[in-house]
């Protein structure tokens, strides 16, 4: 077998093997790096959802402050007779009616006496009241026990069962007109704002995870309160997929489970102590970007296999292959009894080194033959021409 083709076979496995390695490892990294990069995409989302819920709380907190203390209002909760306040009823609903219109969202504006009871509400559309009576209900003893702080909570709205922010503020306000002592301040009532979840729907609807993903809202229970798909509103998180996000959130960690079939993985975060938000992406968005990611590398290993072996092959044939080709020609040359062949060989290593050696032997085989040749053509003891000579001519 030709020296080249036994070269070619060594530096074959010498070359594709490590970059094969090369290669797997690239790829596994990478894939690694796309699945950390997602990750921390799907949490720095969360992270913005979280923030943009905390920031409606303190819209809502700030806006029942401002409302509760109105004159209007003030002045309407601390009239103590019913009919005293009754002409001033329309003007304060008139006052309510605007607030809602400024902001749509707050679909209910009630004023509750300090037992709880429903003194006046401000409603847009047609929904029935179910609960004119709000003492035994357990947002309004919590807004009770709350003292001067203004009351939120997350719940499903009797009236419509939809999920609603509701937030109470205490109407306390100075007993007469006394304003030396604000210590004195007695408690007539609370406004209370249901705040529509609306720009949850939105952020179901219109952020993205990835390619498929899904962002959907629960309450407690692990019921689905807003998803894209509207089907899946109302339905329930599997009670152990639940727990185990419960224990995600508290870890930092994401849940591989099926979602439609398909393996995913969720991550989810804690708005409220009723209302989550999870995040859900499909493992088949890894797999496309693997077959791709899988192409590329393959391509790159094997453009950079072709391109080695091609560079080392050529420089291996320079550097050695041909200059023994050289050598070897010499060698048959001077077997033809050619002497003097020139040795176009010029290295500063071990192959310069030979060719210098052939070069110097071919030197010395041409002097030997000519002093034989000599020897063999003249006397030894006069340095004349002999017989043999003679008879040549």
């Amino acid at each position: 077998m030709p020296l080249q083709n036994k070269i070619l076979l060594l530096l074959v496995p010498l070359i594709v093997l490590p970059i094969l390695a090369l290669g797997w490892t690239a790829y596994a990294l990478l894939m690694d790096d796309a699945r950390d990069r997602t990750q921390d995409q799907v949490t720095t989302l969360l992270g913005q959802i979280r923030l943009h819920n905390n920031a409606q709380l303190q819209t809502a907190r700030a806006n029942a402050s401002l409302f509760a203390h109105t004159e209007l209002v003030k002045k309407y909760v601390t009239t103590s007779s019913a009919r005293k306040r009754e002409p001033m009823k329309q003007e304060v609903l008139d006052l309510l009616f605007n607030y809602q219109l400024a902001y749509p969202e707050y679909s209910e504006i009630r004023i509750l006496s300090p037992d709880g009871k429903e003194l006046l509400r401000s409603v847009i559309g047609d929904v029935e009241n179910q609960t004119a009576d709000e003492s035994s209900s357990a947002w309004f003893v919590g807004a009770s026990k709350s003292d001067a702080a203004t009351y939120t909570a997350f719940m499903n709205n009797p009236d419509n069962n939809r999920p609603v922010l509701l937030t109470s503020k205490p109407l306390l306000f100075i007993k007469g007109k006394n304003t030396r002592n604000a210590g004195k301040r007695k408690l007539y009532g609370y406004l209370v704002l249901t705040i529509e979840l609306g720009y949850l729907a939105r952020q179901s609807r219109d952020l993205n995870v990835g390619q498929n993903g899904d962002i959907f809202f629960t309450d407690s229970s692990g019921k689905i309160l807003f998803h894209r798909d509207n089907s899946r509103i109302g339905t329930h998180v599997a009670p152990d997929l639940f727990a185990r996000l419960g224990r995600a959130v508290k870890q930092g960690t994401q849940v591989d489970a099926p979602y439609m079939n398909e393996t995913a993985h969720y991550q989810a975060t804690r708005l409220d102590d009723w209302l989550h938000a999870v995040a859900v992406y499909r493992e088949n968005e890894f797999t496309g970007k693997s077959i791709s990611l899988a192409r590329s590398v393959t391509v790159i290993a094997c453009v950079a296999i072709l391109l080695t072996i091609t560079f080392l092959f050529s420089v291996l044939r320079t550097l050695l292959v041909k200059p023994i080709q050289k050598l070897s020609q010499a060698a048959k040359e001077i077997g033809r009894g050619k002497l003097l062949v020139p040795i176009n060989v010029d290295s500063r290593d071990e192959i310069g080194e030979l060719a210098s050696t052939f070069k110097e032997m071919s030197e010395n085989l041409n002097h030997y033959h000519e002093q034989v040749h000599y020897i063999a053509y003249h006397d030894s003891l006069t340095g004349l021409p002999n017989r043999l000579m003679f008879k040549d001519y």
